[in-house]
């Protein structure tokens, strides 16, 4: 979810640096989100793997 968030707070970044024609930081934020979203989708990821025993071992 917090991934989610970090992507539409990317939107309006993106889209007032659009209309200023301002190519350098569109491209830098895009890739922060990148930089923040694969963070946040591999600690994910990982979380799951390390406690999926303990989901398992309750169904």
């Amino acid at each position: 979810m917090p991934v989610f968030g970090i992507t539409n707070a990317l939107v309006p970044i993106v889209g007032y640096n659009y209309g200023a024609e301002n190519k350098e930081r569109i491209i830098k934020a895009i890739k922060i989100r990148n930089i923040t979203g694969s963070f946040g989708y591999g600690m994910r990821n990982i979380i799951i793997l390390v406690s999926s025993e303990i989901f398992v071992g309750y169904v």
